[in-house]
């Protein structure tokens, strides 16, 4: 991936339901990542839905607890919002989803009106939908693309990075310690040790006039 997420962090979905006997399998399967302003919400996607299409984009789960903040987001600066859709490429697609049924959705190119945008805004309070900008391939398409694809995701990823930011704006808190941001998404360690380092960086940040 670019230079974006060179601090990311990876997430695989479970191709089953554990703990179920027979087991559950799911239908779909995905890979994401997240960035430093998703925090451990890994929003960007790459996704095998069916056994015809695969998807690179940012999906916002039903569950997902920064659906809130983009939520918000959006019903504040809906123009923004809009404008920032419309400049991306134009075969992109963004929709919302009542849990496991059809999307509504609208391809790019077809234009992006108030009222669709609105619908968004309306589907997002809801607890039950799902939020997403995507880039789909059909099965062929993934097929002749052959390793190439994998450019492709990332440059779909970088692509949707400025809206991604639009939307979580709010959560970009710009009093984060870069320590603290070192010790939970860098630094390994045992976590027997991990009072002992917080404790002896306290100490020392005492006596240095620095915190975490």
């Amino acid at each position: 991936l670019g230079d974006s997420f060179k601090d990311s962090e990876s997430k695989v979905a479970k191709y089953h339901e554990q703990n179920k006997s027979p087991p559950s399998y799911h239908h779909s399967q995905w890979l994401a990542f997240d960035r430093t302003n998703t925090g451990d919400n890994a929003i960007f996607q790459v996704s095998i839905n069916s056994p015809n299409n695969l998807d690179a984009m940012i999906w916002i789960d039903k569950k997902n607890k920064l659906k809130k903040l983009i939520s918000k987001q959006i019903n504040d600066n809906p123009e923004d919002f809009s404008k920032l859709v419309k400049n991306l490429p134009s075969i992109y697609y963004v929709g919302t989803q009542y849990d496991e049924e059809d999307p509504t959705e609208i391809q790019i190119g077809d234009g992006i009106s108030d009222e669709f945008v609105e619908s968004i805004k309306n589907n997002l309070v809801k607890k039950e939908y799902h939020f997403y900008i995507a880039k789909k391939y059909s099965k062929n398409e993934a097929i002749e693309s052959g390793t190439n694809i994998v450019d492709e995701i990332s440059n779909i990823f970088e692509t949707l990075v400025p809206i991604s930011d639009f939307l979580l704006s709010s959560n970009n808190d710009p009093n984060t310690s870069p320590l603290l941001q070192f010790l939970k998404k860098e630094m390994n360690m045992k976590a027997n040790f991990q009072p002992i380092v917080l404790k002896a960086l306290l100490e020392q940040g005492t006596e240095n006039n620095f915190s975490i």
